[in-house]
């Protein structure tokens, strides 16, 4: 029950940062109810005594600490996207299992998610939702519309949870003005995957290049990989005509490669100096000729989930796809992600040879000024590329309502801490990052 102790210590926490800079009996209170749960702790009670204890305990914290006193207990509530029961039903078991409360779940579209928590806030429906899972580019607008709570004074209080453990652009992606909006649950970078056991029987290198990677695909599309009698495609894309996002990430790495020579500040689609768009030039165009290549050889849609997915039946070579391939590959039961337990290797997205002369606007090869990365061949040999910086698809975080009570985010903070600390953040089974285990 260390995630009661550590409520008791956060509801002190919040008490203090809301102005009670010297709150004695806020930290005697801490201290009295630590030393009460150690002694009824190693007393012969039943688990329902030792919960019913720890709620009074945190009564007793609320009103000292808070001036307020404890509303009814409820479940907690939280709003998320379809496609992520899982994870909610995980932070059930664990509201459950710690504080002996509830867990409901609201799910909508992804594309609902914002307009129902706006809309909840200006409606001021005080308890419709606690938190929410949402994709890390809403916390700007949930920001503004003072529609996400500020938890600088939890996350700070918090030493276990360590808030610097993360990756600068993890905590970057879910601050804002200095403070911390949300808890990171992943960040979904794209990658080449590639079937080990596939490449070394073709006796194929990891692509470098988009090129080579055109080559590959054409040369072993239509082979039987799987050994079913049926040919298979070379490539597994998470595409087809109503399933687009990963064109977006296509489109921009590979004109990115051509067009981006001195970083982020080059410009991609437009010239940093006089804002005329990049469009029109060949960088654009091979950029587009690429990914028409690349449609050609691949299946029509190939999501990151094992059951459904040709990667994970071993019927292609090479899938460029989001980073929840790889975590469910080391975590799912089924026998499609088990039989590629160990098999799939990863590789970052391929750069180009070449890149756009901004003088000229013509592809020209690449030189030492211009291109950020030398590739060594197997026989010794080197060439230049330029790699763009990695694409991340976007990131999902827990953010916590305003007008959910003291009581009940101190709760949600505790319990989700839990699923996205820093350690978690790569191994838990409920976060879309993490090795292959």
């Amino acid at each position: 029950m260390r995630g009661t102790t550590f409520l008791l210590v956060c509801i002190c926490a919040w008490g203090l940062g809301a102005g009670a800079e010297d709150n004695v009996e806020c930290v005697a209170n801490r201290a009295q109810a630590s030393r009460q749960l150690g002694e009824f702790r190693t007393s012969n009670q039943t688990l329902e005594d030792f919960q019913s204890k720890v709620l009074e305990l945190i009564d007793a914290a609320i009103v000292i600490c808070t001036n307020n006193s404890i509303e009814a207990v409820r479940d907690y509530r939280i709003l998320s996207a379809t496609a992520s029961e899982r994870s909610i039903e995980a932070l059930g078991v664990l509201l459950q299992r710690e504080y002996g409360i509830g867990l409901t779940g609201t799910y909508v579209h992804f594309l609902e998610v914002i307009r129902e928590i706006i809309l909840n806030v200006q409606q001021n429906f005080t308890s419709a939702y606690d938190a929410w899972l949402l994709y890390i580019r809403n916390m700007v607008d949930l920001k503004l519309a003072g529609a996400v709570a500020d938890l600088n004074d939890l996350v700070y209080a918090d030493v276990e949870y360590n808030w610097q453990d993360f990756r600068p652009l993890v905590r970057q992606a879910f601050s804002m003005d200095g403070a911390v909006y949300g808890l990171p649950m992943g960040l979904d970078f794209i990658y080449l995957f590639y079937n080990r056991r596939l490449m070394q029987q073709y006796n194929e290198s990891i692509p470098q290049t988009w090129d080579e990677l055109v080559d590959i695909a054409a040369r072993l599309n239509g082979t039987d990989f799987d050994g079913d009698g049926e040919p298979d495609h070379a490539l597994c894309l998470d595409v087809n005509i109503t399933h687009t996002h990963l064109l977006d990430v296509l489109a921009a790495f590979t004109l990115a490669n051509t067009s981006l020579i001195s970083g982020y500040s080059g410009g991609m689609l437009f010239d940093p100096m006089t804002m005329e768009p990049f469009v029109k030039n060949p960088a654009m165009a091979k950029a587009l000729k690429t990914i028409h290549q690349l449609l050609q050889y691949t299946f029509d849609v190939d999501l990151y989930v094992p059951k459904t997915s040709n990667f994970m039946k071993g019927r292609c070579i090479m899938s460029l796809n989001r980073a929840l391939l790889f975590k469910t590959s080391a975590i799912a039961s089924i026998p499609e992600a088990l039989s590629m337990k160990g098999l799939i290797g990863t590789a970052l997205f391929p750069g180009t040879d070449y890149v756009l002369d901004r003088k000229t606007m013509q592809l020209v090869p690449c030189n030492r000024s211009t291109c950020n990365e030398q590739v060594i061949r197997s026989d010794g040999s080197s060439y230049l590329i330029n790699r763009a910086p990695s694409a991340a698809w976007g990131g999902m975080g827990f953010g916590l309502s305003p007008l959910s009570s003291k009581s009940y985010q101190a709760i949600g903070y505790s319990t989700l801490r839990k699923v996205v600390d820093a350690w978690n953040f790569g191994r838990s089974p409920y976060t879309p990052l993490g090795p292959d285990e």
